[in-house]
């Protein structure tokens, strides 16, 4: 077993090595933006490894009897089985997919009402649609490879690595620091195509916090449902949402305004009242119990 502070190292390094990934064909051609097809291609091969390198970082530095605590393996009878510890399970697998899905799917009530009622409805509505997007290569990175594989680095690889030093509340709060400080390279994107140094690093800024706190959520959901497609639905629902438009619903009229205004608290509300309920342990046939139920 390494010690704690070779293990934090380690998380620090598979961090950048998968930011890394990204850049690393800039090396011979960087004139290309980030939507490009060429560019979208080549980032997917580079996730891609990272999606097999990952594992290898957790296999070299998990120890089975660190699990002890987390009431796993249940009894002397049951092996330490990795893959379990990392949230690829059959037992759960349904409430695990459809639980978080409402559960998220709740949070963001407000927005999708407000989408039903304006125009977004006709579009949401209408089967082109969908097909141009699940035909859409940058659709398929934002909704599919990007959580999949962030969900995969920074929550199913990170947690295990450090949830055997830390307790589980502090990895909690920990991990998702990884997630949030890895989309600085945002930063460097948005500089290239000349948008000015103050919106950069405000716009940086305020996404390595909002990034940091869905990452808290979305930890949250890994480590109660034991599951690792809990987190990766979760982030696939968020990133095809976005931020709710805030800014579009002070436009409108006053009763409008306000009604929507409500209906986004509301949602919030909502969420917070049901998030025990619908993430209780049992639901999922949890094996590491990292955190007692609400």
């Amino acid at each position: 077993m390494v010690p704690c502070w070779a293990a934090v190292l380690l998380c620090v390094l598979l961090s950048v090595l998968y930011v890394a990934s990204l850049y690393v064909w800039d090396v011979w051609d960087a004139s290309k933006g980030r939507d490009h097809p060429s560019t979208i291609k080549k980032r997917c091969i580079s996730v891609a490894f990272m999606t097999l390198l990952s594992p290898v970082f957790v296999k070299f530095t998990v120890n089975p009897e660190a699990f002890l605590q987390y009431n796993y393996p249940s009894s002397a009878d049951v092996p330490f089985r990795l893959h379990e510890v990392m949230g690829l399970r059959l037992a759960g697998l349904g409430f695990a997919v459809g639980l978080p899905l409402l559960l998220t799917a709740t949070l963001f009530s407000g927005p999708i009402i407000y989408y039903v009622m304006h125009e977004h409805n006709v579009i949401y509505m209408d089967p082109r649609y969908w097909y141009q997007q699940v035909t859409s290569m940058v659709w398929l990175r934002n909704q599919v490879v990007a959580p999949f594989s962030e969900e995969w680095t920074f929550r199913a690889c990170l947690i295990p690595m450090l949830v055997q030093y830390m307790k589980p509340t502090t990895t909690l709060f920990v991990a998702p620091l990884f997630f949030g400080i890895a989309h600085i390279h945002h930063a460097i994107e948005r500089l290239r195509i000349g948008i000015p140094v103050i919106p950069v690093v405000l716009g940086t800024v305020f996404q390595c916090i909002f990034t940091s706190v869905f990452g808290m959520y979305s930890a949250y959901l890994f480590m109660k449902t034991g599951h690792f497609v809990s987190a990766f639905i979760a982030h696939a629902f968020c990133n095809q949402m976005g931020m709710p438009d805030v800014v579009e619903i002070l436009n409108l009229p006053m009763r409008q305004r306000v009604l929507h205004l409500g209906l986004h608290v509301f949602g919030i509300a909502l969420w917070f009242l049901l998030l025990p309920s619908l993430t209780a342990s049992c639901r999922f046939q949890t094996v590491v119990h990292y955190l007692p139920d609400l």
